[in-house]
């Protein structure tokens, strides 16, 4: 079921995976590659530009921080590389709850441990030796011939296996009916699935198939591989062993979905548990919005930067224009005459304040036989003028001191008067 029209010069033997109501759903053919073929395409699309590498077998086991940026991702043996940014395409629950620090998760472990996840689901790839007519199997076939709506209710409300008797599952057969591939769905509570509900699972799936085609399918089996939600955790840190994502409910869908910005500053979440959800091309689109986004915030970023430092600098042009005008100011307050005359004013106002004070208590005394003290005053006023001989005057002080006082103790003027 393809046509090869739908690859271009630049995609030979690549995948462009498109849903269209009328034509139905397309996949890839005529590759070795099969479900692959779109990454593989994509991967030699991205090396061809001359500016990827693409490195496999490596599990990134940590992040080296700067502030709130990644500096550099490690691998096993503690080998980092320096990085720019980062678009996380793993399972995004793993990466924020493990690869990053507590202050850069925007998501709780309570948050993750409420969301409503999708079915899990069993695998079965079976090969399959020649000698057995399978034409009753389709390319797709959906068994749900017993009470398909009690299955879903196991399923996505009560959460248990129920009867294996209304237990639905989609085979998928090659063209050579050598090989099958069959997809059972169970609840998602179910993640760590067990050997023996394995076992039964896959005996009821050989029965009911065996019972359509009327051929015994486990005596022509060559090659069985089973994976369920325990392998996708293990394999892939998959949430819960999740294969689908998350359930599309109203609470946790479009904007309501975990946000493809991580709270570190060059990092992107792209991937099914995020926008715009699961499946092959949303995920796909998700790479391509994760990118864009890091890009935009990085570019900000570079801006911001480059304003604080412009910012930053002007600050200390600003402070240090600042101290120079202060220096200046103490400079030219010190060598200024009208400074040294405000200075000597206040020396003057403080000591004549005293001596004019004793030497009130001592003309009090004198006053009935003194006839030179008119007027006895208590207060003591130092009075400045501007001089433009000399600048500044310090006028006279009380009426308290006689004429010979107070050449003695008021009299000391810069300029005569």
């Amino acid at each position: 079921m393809g046509n090869h029209s739908l690859f271009n010069a630049r995609m030979q033997n690549r995948y462009s995976l498109e849903y269209r109501y009328a034509l139905g759903t397309w996949y890839p053919v005529d590759t070795p590659n099969g479900m692959a073929a779109p990454a593989i395409g994509l991967a030699r699309l991205a090396e061809e530009t001359g500016h990827v590498h693409i490195a496999l077998n490596r599990e990134i086991r940590k992040f080296l921080w700067k502030d709130s940026k990644a500096t550099h991702v490690c691998y096993d043996n503690d080998l980092c590389e320096k990085v720019d940014g980062v678009v996380a395409a793993a399972d995004y629950q793993y990466v924020e709850q493990h690869l990053l620090p507590r202050e850069l998760r925007r998501y709780s472990p309570s948050y993750w441990r409420r969301r409503v996840m999708s079915p899990g689901c069993l695998l079965f790839y079976i090969g399959l030796r020649e000698g057995g007519n399978l034409s009753e199997l389709a390319h797709h076939t959906f068994f749900f011939d017993k009470d398909l709506d009690g299955r879903l209710r196991d399923v996505f409300e009560t959460h248990d296996e129920g009867s294996s008797d209304r237990r639905v599952f989609y085979v998928t057969k090659h063209e050579n009916s050598r090989t099958l591939f069959v997809l059972v769905p169970i609840s998602y509570r179910l993640e760590r699935v067990d050997a023996s509900l394995r076992e039964e699972i896959r005996a009821d799936v050989l029965r009911r198939m065996e019972n359509v085609t009327g051929v015994n399918i486990s005596s022509l089996i060559t090659y069985e591989r089973i994976f369920g939600p325990s392998d996708f955790a293990r394999d892939f840190h998959a949430w819960r062993g999740n294969a689908f994502g998350l359930a599309n409910v109203l609470s946790q869908s479009l904007v309501l979905k975990p946000s493809t910005d991580s709270l570190a500053s060059n990092l992107n979440f792209a991937g099914h548990l995020t926008t715009p959800g699961p499946g092959m091309p949303p995920a796909i689109v998700s790479g391509i919005v994760a990118a864009n986004r890091l890009h935009e915030r990085m570019k900000n970023e570079t801006m911001q930067d480059v304003w604080k430092v412009m910012v930053w600098q002007l600050l200390r042009i600003a402070i240090g224009l600042f101290g120079v005008a202060h220096v200046a100011t103490i400079v030219a307050m010190i060598v200024s005459r009208k400074f040294r005359s405000r200075i000597e004013c206040v020396r003057l106002f403080y000591v004549r304040s005293c001596v004019v004070s004793k030497s009130f208590t001592f003309l009090k005394i004198t006053k009935s036989t003194t006839s030179h003290v008119t007027e006895t005053r208590t207060h003591v006023l130092c009075r400045i003028h501007l001089n433009e001989k000399c600048g500044i005057i310090f006028g006279h002080w009380s009426d308290v001191c006689t004429v010979s006082s107070r050449r003695r103790y008021c009299g000391r003027t810069w300029c005569s008067r």
